[in-house]
């Protein structure tokens, strides 16, 4: 069941691909991203859901001496973001459950708005676990959301994460019918 679920949202993001960098213009956080990377020791970043790369883009031009990596689960994402960042930074397809990469490989591990989109993401999580120290998560949810939509999944990021975060930043936005929240999660990705 999870790997059917995870194969739509495969075919769901490599259609949404095809348009996502003109329909989803690069938006006004990342001045918050790099603020609170600015706060931080590190020399890897890996982007979970990078999408056509706009985040990486960014973090790419304040901290250019850091190594980053790109992941996602569509290849027409990853079209978008070879052309975006003229092919300098590494890409790599995945659905985040099989990370090719090595235990604590990196500093920190970056999410914008990835975990909402997880079915299931405890496994999800433990992969981010597996490779990262860190991770700098800015996700949504929406409150009250019982029964998961077509491509949203309501999770408990609290309960996931344990003691090891805190809450850089917090946003309401939406309308008075769907209030979406948004928050900022620094993480220690700890084995317990």
């Amino acid at each position: 069941m999870a790997l059917r679920k995870a194969m739509d949202l495969k075919r769901y993001w490599t259609i949404k691909g095809r348009t996502y960098i003109t329909d989803c213009p690069p938006k006004n956080n990342g001045s918050l991203i790099v603020d609170e990377l600015a706060k931080l020791k590190f020399s890897s970043i890996l982007d979970i859901g990078c999408g056509y790369g706009r985040h990486l883009k960014l973090i790419k031009e304040s901290f250019p001496n850091t190594r980053l990596i790109g992941a996602d689960i569509s290849p027409t994402m990853l079209e978008s973001a070879r052309r975006y960042l003229n092919d300098s930074i590494e890409l790599y397809e995945t659905d985040g459950l099989h990370l090719p990469f090595g235990d604590k490989e990196f500093d920190i591990i970056f999410t914008f708005g990835c975990m909402i989109e997880v079915p299931e993401v405890k496994p999800f999580y433990q992969e981010i676990k597996r490779v990262g120290s860190r991770g700098l998560f800015l996700e949504s949810y929406v409150k009250g959301l019982r029964m998961p939509s077509r491509t949203y999944f309501s999770h408990d990021y609290p309960e996931l994460f344990g003691s090891n975060y805190s809450v850089l930043y917090r946003a309401v936005k939406g309308n008075i019918l769907r209030k979406i929240y948004e928050e900022l999660y620094l993480v220690e990705l700890t084995d317990d």
